[in-house]
């Protein structure tokens, strides 16, 4: 196996999504990244939740100074 290449076996899906991101206009590709990365921050805080800690996740700096702005704070709940 090659860890240098990016080519995967299988279905292609990777090349299709590759393809669609590339052609993708940069501030569209922006915004999906910070939903997706907005899903795995909610999975995260749920995951927190459901394990019994008083968690939630805020705003830290203002997005214009950095758009990287969430912190996801989490504690006993005792």
């Amino acid at each position: 196996m090659c860890f240098g290449c990016r080519k995967e076996q299988g279905d292609g899906y990777a090349d299709g999504v590759e393809k669609i991101l590339s052609d993708m206009q940069a501030d569209r590709r922006a915004a999906l990244g910070f939903k997706c990365k907005w899903i795995i921050d909610m999975g995260r805080l749920m995951w927190l939740r459901e394990h019994g800690l008083d968690a939630k996740l805020v705003k830290f700096v203002p997005s214009s100074i950095s758009p990287e702005n969430h912190l996801l704070l989490a504690r006993s709940s005792n």
